[in-house]
């Protein structure tokens, strides 16, 4: 049986660039990112197996 995993969670905000300065003091790196007409929002890998 294969164990569950987590593939992607999505954070809310009021201020998307704040939270962004914020976990790049977690040391995580993110890069912007959009789809069609959606709003821009972040994205960061964490990791890959």
């Amino acid at each position: 049986m294969t164990e569950p995993e987590i593939d992607l969670v999505v954070i809310y905000c009021a201020d998307p660039s704040t939270r962004r300065d914020f976990y790049q003091t977690l040391g995580l790196t993110s890069r912007p990112e959009f789809h069609g007409n959606g709003p821009e929002h972040f994205s960061t890998t964490l990791a890959k197996r």
